[in-house]
């Protein structure tokens, strides 16, 4: 934490504690403060201490007199410290005398005590921090550039001088750390105007500050200046007071523009970050979703393969008691050859089916959604039937289309078909049905799938699509099923999935865009 010596010249013993005790519970700044009740003691300080003292807040009315005698006296030194003046005169002509003494500012003391504590640690805090500012002054005149640098580097700014405005133009390019501009307006060659409208045509000027100086009572010249993209104007002569506050203000402006600009920057690498963080998961979550529902593919594929295997057990053991029976003929063996291929070929297609919804899809199509539907619906039949699940089908007669992506959309189906089959066996309900229905409203196709399990409790309905939520023990359910299901409807696809309660059970609806 940065330390400063500094002395309180004030003859009010009440008021030179409360602005001691007020500043020494600065939190960000350490003061060893020595305390002055009038000019000689401060003197005594001051030599005492010699240039060890950083600042100095000088009471203008002391009992052995006048504070500003002792302000002139320390501009005219060598002593290397800022004046803070505290007064109840609010005179224009002494103040602008202070400012020409060299005093960084001053603080009336009809303000409450610790309000203006405050404000001595803000311009303490802000002249350290303008040890880092470059500011490029620019005027034909060297007397000028002398007066504005001297009131500048009172202030702690560093100062780079111009005498025209091409040397200005090369100045600032070769040095980007240059925080501002002072301008005069009217210059030999090239003027400030012409300098305002080069460097706004050039993008990392775009928010340079530059604040003009002009003795011109041309008032048009001023205007078109401001609109080439100055940022304010000051006539001279001007109020040193108020040429500070102006520079103050402009960097301060500038300041909080590019911190804005890269606290959006760093938002929007962050959220890109964060973007690309759950598209992996997301991924992740998909793979992860995929690999638990191929445990009851498999079984799927069991229920789907077990008739047809008993039936090719069955030719197999016909034809051995056909030969046996003398009954094999040539007619017998190409009847049951037939039926053997054709047992073959469903099974084939049962296994392509399978490896088609496990299959990636890279890029979106336009598909038929009945004849997705169908085809899910396939993958399920033979674990319905031995479940003893009816499914009843109300399908649009016309197919309707969307675009997408259609092994997702297979798999959200399949998560909701597998959910209607847990709990319809889960709760034993008798008659177990399963409703599919398609429709089109508007510019969205609807495709809803209805249980009649019960429905879902209120306490767990808004809960379905959180990730790893389960109703189901850890053994049958990870809790990602839904949670993928409305990623891949809502994030993929730009549709909605909600589910809500029926008479007799949930009711799971999808809508998406549909295509002409």
């Amino acid at each position: 934490m940065e330390s400063y010596n500094l002395i309180i010249l004030e003859d009010s013993q009440s008021t030179n504690n409360l602005l001691r005790d007020s500043l020494l519970e600065c939190k960000s700044i350490h003061f060893n403060i020595y305390q002055a009740y009038d000019i000689k003691s401060a003197v005594r300080l001051l030599k005492k201490y010699k240039n060890s003292i950083n600042y100095m807040l000088i009471d203008l009315i002391l009992p052995d007199g006048d504070g500003e005698e002792l302000i002139r006296k320390i501009s005219k030194s060598t002593l290397d410290l800022k004046v803070i003046a505290l007064t109840i005169d609010e005179d224009l002509q002494r103040r602008e005398n202070l400012f020409k003494y060299g005093v960084i500012d001053y603080f009336l003391k009809t303000s409450p005590t610790v309000f203006i504590a405050d404000q001595v640690i803000k311009t303490i805090i802000s002249l350290e921090r303008n040890k880092n500012i470059k500011i490029l002054v620019v005027d034909d005149s060297a007397v000028v550039r002398s007066y504005i640098e001297d009131i500048l580097k009172n202030r702690n700014y560093q100062i780079i001088t111009s005498s025209n405005g091409a040397d200005a133009i090369t100045i600032l390019e070769q040095d980007p750390t240059i925080s501002m501009l002072t301008l005069d307006l009217e210059m030999p060659q090239m003027d400030g105007k012409d300098v305002v409208f080069e460097l706004r045509h050039k993008e990392k000027f775009f928010n340079l500050p530059i604040l003009i100086l002009s003795g011109t009572k041309d008032k048009d010249l001023i205007v078109r200046t401001i609109k080439n993209g100055a940022n304010d104007f000051m006539k001279k002569p001007f109020s040193i007071e108020e040429f500070v506050l102006k520079c103050e203000s402009l960097i301060n402006i500038a300041s909080t523009q590019n911190e804005i600009y890269l606290l959006n920057k760093n938002l929007e690498e962050r959220v890109k970050l964060e973007l690309e963080k759950n598209r992996e998961k997301d991924k992740v979550m998909i793979q992860q979703s995929r690999l638990a529902s191929m445990g009851e593919m498999i079984s799927n594929i069991a229920h789907q393969w077990r008739q047809p295997l008993s039936s090719l057990s069955l030719i197999v053991q016909d034809v051995h008691d056909a030969y046996q029976h003398d009954e094999l003929n040539r007619e017998y063996l190409d009847n049951a050859t037939d039926s053997s291929i054709r047992i073959i070929d469903f099974m084939s297609k049962t296994i392509d089916d399978f490896r088609n919804f496990f299959k990636p899809n890279k890029s979106k199509s336009i598909f038929k959604i009945n004849e997705l539907i169908d085809e899910t619906l396939e993958l399920v039949n033979a674990t319905f039937r031995s479940k003893e699940i009816t499914v009843k089908k109300f399908l649009l007669e016309d197919d309707a289309k969307v675009l997408g992506y259609p092994n997702e959309f297979s798999q959200v189906i399949l998560n909701i078909l597998k959910n209607a089959q847990d709990i319809l066996t889960e709760r034993e309900i008798e008659n177990k049905l399963v409703t599919v229905k398609s429709s089109i409203k508007k510019d969205r196709v609807l495709i809803s799938i209805e249980d009649n399990a019960g429905g879902i409790e209120l306490d767990n309905i808004h809960k379905v699509f959180d990730p790893y939520f389960s109703t189901k023990h850890k053994a049958q359910g990870t809790g990602i099923g839904l949670y993928m299901s409305k990623q891949i409807i809502e994030s993929h696809m730009r549709g909605i999935l909600n589910v809500k309660n029926s008479e007799t059970g949930a009711i799971f609806e999808i809508k998406l865009k549909y295509e002409e």
